[in-house]
């Protein structure tokens, strides 16, 4: 299973992922974190993917996915519902595929990484999603969960619960 945690910055993909990655392991499941900032560290680069960058990122990591026994949490931003529909298809050939929004609202999210929000709206981080560049809210996710009034560890639980055949 391939589960995709979608949201704005700061809206708590990676807090969620890490948690869930522990839930799903202490029910006894196989499962490990993809995170897009680890990714986007690896690759050097901390901010700014654009376009064919993002997409060639993005696909790299559903693909990565796909390789790996178990579940696997992917947490990135994953901004437009085309690049998250070619996510799916490239998930799917592995097995079950669930996205998951996490809804946060954009002043919930600012709030939580002000510092990172102030250097996006001074035009100082290249793309970034919510700000200097959009993210189409995704139609018809699998799982929603609105982190404002949650701790990371109710989310990451409210997502557990509701995925097929492990909550």
């Amino acid at each position: 299973m391939i589960i995709l945690l979608t949201g704005l910055p700061g809206s708590g993909k990676t807090i969620t992922g890490t948690i869930l990655r522990e839930l799903l392991c202490e029910a006894g499941h196989k499962a490990t974190l993809l995170d897009g900032d680890t990714i986007r560290e690896i690759s050097g680069r901390k901010f700014g993917f654009t376009g064919n960058d993002r997409r060639a990122r993005v696909i790299e990591l559903a693909k990565m996915a796909t390789q790996i026994d178990g579940c696997v949490i992917c947490a990135l931003i994953a901004p437009t519902a085309a690049l998250r529909a070619e996510f799916r298809q490239v998930s799917e050939t592995a097995g079950e595929f669930i996205e998951v929004y996490l809804s946060t609202p954009l002043d919930v999210c600012e709030k939580r990484k002000p510092k990172l929000f102030a250097k996006a709206r001074g035009g100082k981080l290249g793309d970034y999603a919510g700000i200097t560049s959009p993210y189409e809210v995704p139609s018809n996710p699998d799982i929603e969960v609105d982190t404002a009034d949650k701790t990371p560890q109710e989310a990451a639980l409210s997502v557990f619960e509701r995925l097929p055949t492990v909550g």
